[in-house]
């Protein structure tokens, strides 16, 4: 199983949420084109892991935040752990 991995430090916040919004604008549209499944529902984040505290669902998107209560201790990621094909082709628009 191939997994997307995501980091999430200072200096890449905003390319995070910019990511974040493009595959939850993208969410609804991948599942009407054939042979596509969407690995983001828009609603929570099933099938994914991460830290609570810094990943969360807003507005169909997902944003990874610290703040001084939750920093980023080391690498913070968020991981696909639904299914996925050992061979796959990712569409974004």
């Amino acid at each position: 199983m191939k997994r997307i991995l995501i980091p999430t430090v200072p200096s890449v916040a905003f390319t995070l949420s910019l990511l974040a919004a493009t595959i939850a604008l993208s969410a609804v549209a991948e599942e009407s084109e054939a042979g596509f499944k969407s690995l983001f529902n828009g609603k929570d984040l099933a099938g994914w892991a991460g830290r609570p505290q810094h990943w969360s669902v807003e507005d169909g998107a997902i944003p990874g935040r610290t703040t001084k209560e939750h920093p980023a201790e080391g690498k913070n990621f968020l991981l696909w752990k639904g299914d996925m094909d050992s061979d796959f082709e990712m569409s974004l628009s």
